[in-house]
């Protein structure tokens, strides 16, 4: 067994969605400076607030339909401002979004108005997979330093994907979280429903909590791109120019333990080597093993692995006549 010791997460360079293309787009690396971070400020227009009601006395059930009653105790958050086509003008259409939470999870919901409902578009893919579709991303800067982020994305048909930020404008596409999601269409547009369990995010031990936030909506046959919190092209910023998150009390960050068994088993079949028992053409292995994440603090978090392996080469024993002799 080997222990590694690493960080709790790594990075590779790319960054936010193109309305056009309903990809990953390039964007600049240009980040705030360290003294903008420190203050929590970047250089941007007015930050704007969300506040999360907590939920009670239990979430809302996760179905696409909105129609539960705790999500009457929370306030509406909309006017969303446009990255693409057109930077810094209105949406479109119409985008609202509402937020609650219990000790557990943090619960989104979306509604996505349209002029044209049966304009909307899904395309149907495995999770993690772009496509050309309507899509609602919730991002969540869980440590509100201005540099990291989660984001969890849908689309009408209800394909995830989900990635995590760094250097501010930095993608890790490889991250996966456990989240559910679930949408709903109507003759007013879409919604999207999330359930965002605190375990799958980081932040520091407090009584009151305050995370960077955003909401944005892409409306592919407008090749549009709209955001709750600005999200100005010519910023060349992403995660510092979040809006905040307020309301939310009483949350411990969660003792974080993953368990990722495996078992791999190989068979290979070649020409018998004639007379020699050792050589049948049949050779067998199997290996098996586990990985394990714990995490250690809210930015730490420590991998085991082990493996056991056994090869096995048929046949194992022969049988020895009286004429012959056997010697070890």
């Amino acid at each position: 067994m080997r222990v590694i010791l690493l960080a709790a997460m790594a990075t590779c360079a790319v960054a936010l969605p193109c309305a056009a293309s309903g990809a990953v787009a390039a964007a600049a690396q240009s980040a705030p400076s360290a003294q903008q971070r420190a203050a929590g400020t970047a250089p941007t227009s007015t930050t704007r607030t969300a506040l999360a009601a907590r939920a009670q006395p239990a979430g809302p059930r996760v179905d696409g339909r909105l129609d539960d009653p705790e999500w009457g105790s929370a306030s509406a958050q909309s006017d969303f401002t446009q990255r693409e086509p057109n930077d810094g003008q209105p949406a479109t259409e119409r985008t609202e979004f509402k937020v609650v939470y219990t000790d557990e999870a943090l619960y989104v919901a979306v509604r996505a108005l349209d002029s044209h409902p049966a304009a909307i578009f899904g395309q149907l893919t495995r999770r993690d997979e772009g496509s050309p579709s309507d899509e609602i991303i919730v991002m969540v800067d869980s440590y509100r330093d201005r540099r990291t982020g989660f984001d969890f994305w849908v689309n009408p048909v209800g394909v995830k994907r989900d990635l995590y930020r760094s250097n501010d404008t930095d993608e890790d596409t490889s991250w996966d979280a456990v989240w559910d999601v679930a949408t709903s269409r109507d003759s007013t547009g879409w919604t999207a429903e999330f359930r965002i369990p605190f375990s799958q995010l980081r932040f520091p031990r407090a009584e009151q909590l305050r995370f960077g936030f955003n909401v944005c909506r892409q409306v592919i046959r407008l090749n549009e791109l709209a955001c709750w919190q600005p999200l100005p092209r010519a910023a060349q910023q992403i995660v510092s120019l979040f809006g905040d998150l307020e309301g939310l009390a009483g949350i411990r960050p969660p003792r974080r333990l993953e368990v990722l068994p495996y078992s791999v088993g190989r068979a290979s079949r070649a020409p018998a080597e004639a007379g020699n028992p050792f050589h049948t053409g049949e050779e067998y292995a199997a290996r098996a093993g586990g990985d394990v994440k714990l995490g250690i603090g809210s930015n730490l978090t420590l991998d085991l692995l082990s493996a056991l392996q056994r090869r096995d080469i048929a046949p194992r024993m022969r049988s020895v006549s009286r004429s012959e002799s056997c010697s070890i």
